[in-house]
């Protein structure tokens, strides 16, 4: 952060921030200065002189239900960075809602329920969805969206670990899936104290830095004789690809007491219960990549 008090590199800024007075003189600091770099992402620096890095706003894009959802660009792709909230498929049919936990583990077809079963949830952290969902013939994201493959989950770990480095001028060498969660702002349960090491606490400084948001809804049905669980503590949302083994694999962001992790995954027939009933979150990718954002030069 000494690099922000002095100098802000010229090769990285398209438009030029405002004049930042020096560190000595906290009381006089300036408001938040946002600046877009030549490969059309943009730089926040708040208050604090803490930086996140973001891509620039996309289209909002809107599902059956009406619901809208702010986009960004990472890459050569669109990505929600909200929680899927619909209630109904492409084709405006009905998902099941208000099943009892029988019920929804049962049912081999398409299905959604609130976070924690709690309907006040869904502004906040979007729905949950069963595999039979995700993988409905007439499709859950809006059109022209899709649920996202693996590789394209990857390609966005990798994005954002390369938009991290750039802003802070030097490699990171953490796990690139970790800067996709959100900021706190009470949306994740209060880390519990423990003997936990080797990964970062979650209080790292920086704060949902590229704008995707991932928020934990927590799941469904995720083990035997369990309804909800893990509401605030993880953030797991399906792929569009299953295994030889018929699971569904996921990317996942999970608190363990004052730890955090992050991966892309599968049970792969190590759980003694079908995931394809598991209940969890989704976001969605636009299907054909998107025009370059259009920039001048000064």
């Amino acid at each position: 952060m000494q690099n922000l008090c002095t100098r802000i590199t010229s090769a990285l800024l398209l438009v030029a921030l405002a004049t930042i007075a020096p560190c000595a003189g906290a009381q006089s600091r300036p408001a938040e200065k946002r600046a877009v770099t030549e490969d059309g992402h943009q730089i926040i620096i708040d208050e604090q002189y803490r930086w996140r890095y973001a891509p620039l706003p996309a289209a909002p894009v809107t599902d059956m239900d009406g619901n809208t959802y702010r986009t960004r660009q990472y890459g050569d792709r669109n990505w929600m960075v909200e929680n899927l909230r619909t209630t109904r498929l492409r084709t405006g049919e009905p998902l099941a809602t208000f099943l009892a936990l029988a019920d929804w583990i049962n049912r081999d077809a398409p299905a959604t329920a609130p976070p924690n079963g709690d309907s006040t949830l869904v502004p906040t952290y979007g729905r949950l969805y069963n595999w039979f969902a995700v993988n409905a013939p007439g499709g859950l994201c809006p059109a022209g969206w899709s649920v996202p493959t693996r590789k394209e989950w990857a390609a966005l770990i990798s994005e954002t670990n390369r938009m991290v480095s750039q802003a802070m001028g030097q490699p990171v060498s953490s796990n690139g899936a970790l800067w996709l969660r959100s900021a706190d702002d009470g949306l994740w349960a209060a880390p519990a104290l423990n003997n936990n090491v080797g990964a970062k606490p979650f209080n790292y400084e920086f704060k949902d830095p590229v704008g995707f948001s991932a928020r934990p809804a927590g799941g469904r049905a995720r083990a035997n004789g369990e309804n909800y669980s893990w509401t605030r503590k993880l953030a797991v949302f399906y792929t569009s690809e299953i295994s030889s083994k018929d699971d569904p694999y996921f990317f996942q962001i999970f608190q363990l007491g004052a730890q955090h992790a992050a991966s892309i995954t599968t049970y792969d027939g190590n759980n003694p219960k079908d995931s394809r009933d598991f209940g969890q979150s989704v976001r969605c990718i636009q299907d054909v990549p998107p025009v370059p954002p259009f920039r001048t030069k000064e």
